[in-house]
């Protein structure tokens, strides 16, 4: 069995998972060395706040799938802002950024609520005209933007990882 990599990476400094979550509740003190613990914690309280979305069409992905989908994204009008970034991203400051995972971005709640206008306010040709994977994908964005907009001032955290 292979030994949890997170262990190793424990005993070479990095804070513990309690000690990440108090870090990030707190505000700080950040080792710049060890982002990745933080991200997990900052996932997690999000995760505790948040609601997972479905996002079956987006794992396992390989090579620019995720810039295929942000293409198709932006033909149809949308700004809300780069599904690429959910996992390229870093947290918010003052998180250091990871050195790998996870990755992250967030879209606010008007970006949201314009992206789905602009969904709504798209034809059928316009739709057809998309990769049918990618078009699958963006469905599954717009229930990601349905899902944020049914509740007031709410938007979108996306993790990577």
């Amino acid at each position: 069995m292979t030994p949890f990599p997170g262990r190793a990476r424990i005993a070479g400094g990095a804070a513990t998972r309690y000690d990440a979550l108090r870090a990030v509740i707190d505000g700080g003190p950040f080792d710049a060395e060890h982002g990745f613990g933080y991200g997990y914690a900052f996932k997690m309280i999000c995760r505790f706040h948040g609601k997972p979305l479905d996002n079956s069409n987006f794992s396992p992905f390989l090579g620019s799938w995720l810039q295929v989908v942000d293409e198709g994204l932006v033909a149809l009008g949308s700004k809300a802002g780069s599904v690429a970034d959910f996992v390229y991203g870093s947290p918010p400051a003052p998180l250091p950024p990871p050195e790998d995972l996870p990755g992250y971005d967030e879209w606010s709640a008007t970006p949201c609520r314009d992206a789905l206008a602009r969904w709504d306010a798209s034809t059928a040709e316009q739709r057809a005209g998309l990769e049918p994977e990618a078009g699958e994908a963006i469905e599954q964005v717009v229930s990601w933007l349905r899902a944020a907009v049914a509740q007031d001032g709410y938007g979108i955290a996306g993790f990577g990882s």
